[in-house]
């Protein structure tokens, strides 16, 4: 799970333009060369993790506060992303 949340936040890291997208592509790659698995699973319903989510203790009033990355090696906190990003993200490709 630790493997598919980290690619899940490097595409929205890459979605938001705060990182390279070649930086997510690299990074899941190298996961699933590990055999790491590297997508939600089949049948995963978005909108139900993302009510999930809400309830992280990392959540402050229901706001969502993501670790993404600027590219490999720098991370910020992130406390201003849409709930609609974060589901683009989350859908099946």
């Amino acid at each position: 799970a630790v493997a598919v949340g980290m690619v899940l936040a490097a595409r929205l890291a890459a979605q938001l333009r705060r990182a390279p997208a070649a930086d997510a592509e690299r990074l899941q790659v190298l996961l699933r060369r590990a055999g790491l698995p590297v997508a939600l699973p089949a049948g995963l319903d978005p909108e139900a993790l993302l009510a999930r989510m809400k309830l992280d203790k990392k959540a402050v009033s229901g706001l969502l506060r993501l670790i993404l990355w600027r590219g490999i090696g720098k991370a910020d906190i992130v406390r201003d992303v849409q709930p609609d990003a974060i589901l683009r993200v989350l859908k099946p490709s």
